[in-house]
Parts: structure tokens; C-alpha cells; sequence
């Protein structure tokens, strides 16, 4: 494998992974529908003839194996303010390893239970919010960015909608996983000590968000430059893909509110001075 914007104040603040809190109503999980399994695939070295007089070496077999992906949901609501909470996610299964398989999935948990906490905990608690009929809501999606046998590559997009705001905010969120250990993927880990991969990734996806407004009628002048620039947290949000780092921009993070989320896939062929000649992304 080679080498997607002055956050709106409607964007609520999603933060890294805690306990859920209870906010007076119970949480519920339940597994729904399963994706098709991903088929494994058995790697059979070719066959060794002895030579006359000698002994062949014995043959091995390497088993790599990809995930099964199944899909279960978190339900939560709750009234005084009134809210519901509806996020789907993925609970991984088949890896040759038990403990990195449940490590993973705990993780995941761990993650969407946050994003419930943050939710609730910034919920307008005054009184007319308290009093209103209408609810205030958080659905989650996800969608698996990369699955084969050596990383698990999961985007989320959250949409909330408070009582008192007439429209959404969508922020994206992403999990990636190195599957021989069972640990998250950082994104400085993807690449060498010191090297200039922020700059990159702050430089193309400049252009290519340009060129997204452009299309769309609206200025390339238009991209913040704040929410774009060389700093880690502007691409928390990436998700590796077989040629690519696709970044997820945050509703108001990258380009105006009006435009919504975006995303943009830097291919790893301009990341190839940058990545560690060790890591994944150099060892498909």
C-alpha cells in the first residue's frame, strides 16, 4: 500500500474517550445487522524440490486473516432537557487474537460512550430548553474507510440538533487501528521523526478543498486557513486508506458552516518522503 473551519459554535465538542456519565436514563446496546464477512486469505509459499541427495526444507503456511465487521448501535434518551442519542458501530470479530480483537472493540466503545458524555454534558440546561417539547438529538453513522489484515480504518459522522437551534452540526471522527497489536494508530506514528508531513497535509488539502468551493461557486479564498494548518489536531480526523490519508474536516473547521463537513484524500505518493520506512504505511 502506497503511499477530508472556525469550528461552529452548533458543532458540539467532541472529546477523547471516557466513561459514560448517567444523565437519568439507560444506555442501551444492541448488535444488528452484520456486514458479509471479509473473506480471510491463506498466503501458501510454492513448493520446495529437494535436491537429489538432499532433504527439502519444510513448507510453511502464513495466515493472514481480515476482520468481520457487525454493526451494533447505542440508544440513550432521557428528559428535563429532553434528548435522544442513536450512534451505530462497528464490533470487529474473527482476528486470530482474542485479546487485540476484544482491546479493539472496547476501544470503539470507549469512544462512542464520549461522545454521548460530551453530548449530554453540553446539553442547554436552562429552563425553556428544560421545558420544550422538542428534543434535542445525536446520531451517529459509521463506515469502514480500510479493512484487510493488517489495519481496521473506521470514519463516524455525528450530527447533533439542540432544542433551540433551527439547524444540525456534523462533526467527522475516525478510529484506526493496527490489527497485528490490537492499538490505535496515531498519525505522527505513520511517519518519520521530524519530517514535514503536517505541511503536506496542510498543503494539498488546501488545494483540494480550493478546487471543492471552486466547483461549488463559492471563492477558494473561502478555505480558513486557521482550520487548516500544519497542526496535529486540524487531522486528528484521518482515516488511512489503501493509497491515501483521507481527512475529515469538522461542519466550520475547514471551509464556511454553509458548506457542511468535507474531506479530502492525500495520496501517499506525496507522503512517500515522510513515511516511516518501518511502519504500516510502508508494509502493505
Amino acid at each position: 500500500m502506497r503511499v477530508p473551519i472556525q469550528r461552529s459554535s452548533k458543532v458540539w465538542s467532541i472529546v477523547a474517550p471516557l466513561l459514560l456519565a448517567s444523565c437519568g436514563a439507560t444506555a442501551t446496546t444492541a448488535t444488528t445487522t452484520s456486514t458479509a464477512p471479509i473473506s480471510s486469505t491463506t498466503l501458501v509459499p510454492p513448493t520446495v524440490t529437494a535436491a537429489p541427495g538432499s532433504t527439502a526444507a519444510p513448507t510453511t503456511t502464513v495466515v493472514e486473516v481480515t476482520p468481520k465487521v457487525a454493526t451494533a448501535t447505542y440508544v440513550k434518551s432521557g428528559s428535563s432537557p429532553n434528548y435522544s442519542i442513536n450512534i451505530s458501530y462497528p464490533v470487529v470479530s474473527g482476528l486470530l487474537s482474542s485479546v487485540d480483537e476484544t482491546n479493539i472493540n472496547s476501544q470503539i466503545t470507549n469512544a462512542v460512550n464520549s461522545w454521548a458524555q460530551s453530548f449530554t454534558q453540553n446539553l442547554n440546561l436552562n429552563s425553556s430548553n428544560a421545558q420544550s417539547t422538542s428534543s434535542s438529538t445525536l446520531n451517529g453513522a459509521f463506515k469502514v474507510i480500510l479493512a484487510d489484515s493488517k489495519i481496521f480504518s473506521v470514519q463516524f459522522v455525528l450530527q447533533t440538533s439542540t432544542a433551540n437551534s433551527a439547524t444540525a452540526g456534523t462533526t467527522i471522527s475516525s478510529l484506526n487501528f493496527n490489527l497485528s497489536s490490537g492499538t490505535l494508530l496515531s498519525l505522527p506514528g505513520l511517519f518519520k521523526a521530524g519530517s514535514d508531513f503536517l505541511s503536506i497535509l496542510s498543503r494539498d488539502s488546501r488545494s483540494q478543498l480550493s478546487q471543492q468551493l471552486t466547483a461549488q461557486g463559492v471563492a477558494a479564498s473561502s478555505v480558513n486557513q486557521s482550520g487548516t494548518s500544519a497542526l496535529p489536531s486540524n487531522f486528528a480526523a484521518f482515516n488511512v486508506t489503501p493509497n491515501s490519508i483521507m481527512v475529515g474536516f469538522s461542519q466550520g473547521q475547514a471551509v464556511p458552516s454553509s458548506i457542511g463537513a468535507v474531506t479530502v484524500n492525500v495520496p501517499l505518493t506525496d507522503l512517500a518522503s515522510a513515511i516511516d520506512p518501518n511502519g504500516p504505511l510502508a508494509n502493505p
